[in-house]
């Protein structure tokens, strides 16, 4: 992860696609799904703009972590985009 997010911050300010400089949180977090649902991942995905005007993406990585008996700190969660 160290180094994905490294280079791809590099990347990313070295760009200029964005007007701030961007920087990585200092944790992150990941699921993993089986072979067989890549067909509902697909379709969250391809789907997600809609799905998030019902739930912002921060309330469903709560929901999930929750679900997954995830213990987490509250100061590295995410903050929603403005």
């Amino acid at each position: 992860m160290k180094n994905a997010k490294s280079k791809s911050s590099k990347w990313l300010n070295e760009s200029k696609l964005l007007e701030h400089r961007f920087e990585w949180q200092s944790a992150f977090g990941s699921f993993t799904y089986s072979e067989k649902e890549i067909t509902s991942v697909f379709d969250y995905v391809k789907n997600q703009e809609i799905h998030h005007q019902k739930m912002t993406f921060r309330g469903e990585y709560l929901l999930m972590l929750k679900a997954h008996n995830v213990e987490f700190l509250p100061e590295y969660l995410f903050n929603e985009l403005e």
